[in-house]
């Protein structure tokens, strides 16, 4: 009796282990609420309350089956699990819901698989029941291992909290659903093992078309988020390039009326030629701005090389800028915008003599040709899901000007790249110049 309490408890115990680190995993974009620690600590006390109670009712109770205590205690962790999430995360009621369909469905994928490989392993060989467990918590630990990696890492790297109105019913569908299964193991369990071989393939497959369900929907949530925040980023970069249009207009005024000004008085004033080349200097900091032939780009350039005169950037540009007059204003200046600031964002932490920045714009059969590159010593890129991940803490709101690049190439009929070669960040975009875009149209 004592060896079947302890062959219980260990399997149990692996059983809730592989629940409670799945359905931590999945809830790490909800935020915790106080006391998280201490609540950590009674679950896990409550939880092995819950393996010796289970362990020793499956010694002395004989009449109830070993499905039925497996049933019933599966469904009383599903139950401790959703009260200790409820007060332990904030959020509402649907994205805590759709966080948990998502730790549902992967613990009952791994659940039975192991099931499955536990009747195999047993109608081959005698195994001990210890060494079954080992094996259970081994193939247990690996099928976590790859859910984590290949659907729950992705939504944890970009802090997504995904709502649903659907996903309250789809969760309870998913629980009704493994209730009947259960009770078919039941109904089954005095027939051959390769019953419940099938019902615990149906459920792997259930889980997993329930689980892409989950995955879905905090897609279409990361869908609308990116839609919600590039849309924020557009009506901020076009406010932010009306003020940078009409401060270097009013520059560019102001300073060359004080060039003329300037140019009266010198040569009575009696100042020293160093003082002149100074002055000069400082007038013509603003006049210097860079022509493409392209008002915008024009501004949006001059802007940039202003930035990097403050902060001792070689910026060097050599752009045809009449091949981008079909680009609507306000998207050159986010085009540009995020890939020169994320050049400068990166050179200016760097040594001055690696501090430079080169833009080309030129024509290239029937597409113009736009390519940046700065020097980066740095290592592999982070993405994740074709995005990179920014650097910075709060990468709900950071990380989107690739993708605010690539939607606007897009929209042009473009195409966007990006590589590291030769300790050089390089970006490429291909756009189909106006005219050939429009003959592409009729064709």
């Amino acid at each position: 009796m004592l060896n079947l309490f302890f062959s219980t408890f260990i399997t149990d115990t692996i059983k809730a282990v592989a629940f409670f680190a799945v359905t931590f995993l999945s809830f790490q974009p909800l935020m915790k609420k106080r006391n998280y620690t201490l609540k950590s600590v009674v679950l896990g006390a409550l939880t092995l309350v819950l393996v010796i109670v289970f362990s020793l009712l499956n010694c002395f109770i004989i009449v109830a089956s070993e499905e039925i205590l497996d049933f019933i205690f599966l469904l009383s962790l599903y139950l401790l699990s959703l009260f200790f999430i409820f007060i332990t995360y904030s959020g509402d009621i649907k994205s805590i819901f759709c966080y948990l369909l998502v730790a549902l469905a992967s613990f009952n994928i791994q659940y039975a698989l192991v099931n499955i490989i536990n009747s195999l392993i047993t109608d081959a060989f005698n195994i001990n029941s210890y060494l079954l467990a080992v094996i259970d918590a081994l193939v247990a630990t690996l099928l976590i291992i790859c859910i984590y990696f290949f659907v729950i890492r992705g939504y944890i790297v970009k802090n997504l909290i995904a709502t649903n109105k659907y996903s309250p019913i789809i969760f309870f569908i998913f629980i009704a659903v493994l209730i009947i299964l259960s009770i078919f193991r039941l109904l089954l369990q005095d027939r051959r093992t390769n019953y419940f071989i099938f019902i615990d393939l149906i459920q792997v497959l259930y889980a997993i078309f329930t689980l892409s369900i989950a995955y879905s929907i905090i897609q279409k949530a990361e869908s609308a988020v990116e839609l919600t925040i590039l849309k924020k980023l557009w009506d901020e970069d076009k406010k932010q390039y009306s003020l940078i249009k009409e401060n270097i207009e009013t520059i560019n005024i102001r300073c060359h009326d004080l060039k003329h000004q300037f140019m009266r008085l010198k040569d009575n004033q009696g100042l020293k030629q160093k003082e002149v080349a100074e002055i000069e200097k400082s007038i013509d900091i603003y006049n210097s701005a860079i022509k493409t032939e392209n008002e915008a780009l024009d501004i949006i350039l001059t802007n940039y090389q202003l930035r990097a005169t403050n902060n001792e950037i070689q910026l060097t540009c050599m752009a045809d800028g009449k091949l981008l007059d079909f680009i609507n204003q306000v998207d050159l200046y986010s085009l540009f915008g995020n890939m020169l600031s994320n050049a400068f964002e990166y050179v200016r932490k760097l040594d001055k003599e690696k501090r430079f920045i080169s833009l080309t714009i030129f024509q290239e059969g029937k597409l113009v040709h736009i390519h940046c590159e700065n020097y980066y010593e740095g290592g592999d890129l982070n993405c994740a899901n074709g995005r990179i991940i920014s650097t910075k803490k709060d990468k709900s709101v950071h990380g989107f000007g690739m993708i605010s690049m690539q939607q606007i190439v897009t929209r042009y009929g473009g195409k966007f790249s990006y590589e590291i070669a030769d300790k050089m960040f390089q970006v490429d975009i291909y756009i189909p110049l106006r005219g050939e875009k429009d003959e592409q149209g009729k064709e």
